[in-house]
């Protein structure tokens, strides 16, 4: 690990400094202190120069959205290594008060920009092997994926009706993931394929 911006190649010098700037450019005086203190000292210190230069989704990120940002570095979590069914528990903390699906888009939105972060700076800063990486990617895909199911489904479900099977029981929507997302192997620039089924043949009761 680099222990500071000056071990960085030049190129990556010159791009540290314009997006460090950039970043002074569009958040307050209070979050540039924030800043200049986090860079003061420690693993932090050392580690943002790299990422910053490495990654100008990250820069711009943290740049649009500073406060996700300082939430990720204080709460622990821009370092940590999440269990399995983190990010699904995670999502369903901030899916909680959503009321509408322009709200939900928001903010799956942001948890998708707050991980994704997240998941590059461990990447970048080798704390985290290759195969951490593309499965946090891919749990990540099937966090937002469920949370909006979880959502949409029983909303379509009164506007349009329940899809039945033969015998009249509800079905449920199921999403199947291929490629990459179906082997747990999506990387950061991955598109999803996916296919929605019903289990078998049927039609829709109820519904306005």
């Amino acid at each position: 690990m680099l222990k500071n911006p000056e071990e960085l190649p030049s190129v990556l010098q010159e791009q540290w400094i314009l997006r460090r700037n950039y970043f002074a450019g569009r958040v307050t005086t209070g979050q540039q202190e924030w800043l200049a203190s986090l860079l003061d000292g420690g693993t932090l210190a050392r580690q943002l120069p790299l990422v910053w230069a490495c990654s100008e989704y990250v820069a711009a990120a943290c740049a649009g959205q500073p406060t996700l940002f300082q939430q990720l570095v204080e709460s622990g979590d821009l370092e940590a290594s999440y269990s399995d069914i983190a990010l699904e528990e995670h999502l369903a903390q901030w899916l909680r008060d959503v009321g509408s699906e322009e709200m939900l888009l928001k903010v799956l939105r942001q948890f998708r920009t707050r991980e994704m972060v997240r998941i590059i700076w461990r990447d970048l800063t080798r704390l985290a092997e290759l195969e951490e990486t593309t499965a946090d990617m891919s749990r990540l895909a099937e966090a937002c994926l469920q949370g909006a199911l979880d959502f949409l489904y029983p909303r379509a479900c009164a506007e349009w009706g329940t899809p039945v099977d033969a015998g009249g029981e509800p079905q449920q929507l199921v999403i199947l993931g291929m490629g990459k997302l179906g082997a747990c192997e999506l990387n950061v620039s991955s598109d999803i394929d996916l296919i929605f089924a019903y289990p078998e043949a049927g039609e829709t009761r109820g519904g306005r």
